[in-house]
């Protein structure tokens, strides 16, 4: 249940930090700060979710799955 937190809540700070930092001006230090920040969210938001696939019967992948491989 950990990793659903985990997952849930860096997904959900990328998302608003991401938005933040799209309404900052462009190539300044803290949007690229911001960014950096951002990349590190969604790498563990994503890689969080490779671990998730117990929760989906019989233990296997679904969809969402191959979504975090495209991202």
């Amino acid at each position: 249940m950990a990793l659903i937190w985990l997952h849930l809540i860096t997904a959900l700070a990328a998302i608003g930090l991401g938005l933040v930092s799209l309404l900052l001006a462009k190539g300044t230090q803290l949007h690229q700060l911001m960014g950096r920040v951002w990349m590190g969210l969604m790498l563990c938001a994503t890689l969080s979710s490779f671990l998730i696939h117990r929760v989906h019967p019989p233990g296997g992948w679904s969809w969402l799955h191959g979504l975090a491989l495209w991202t």
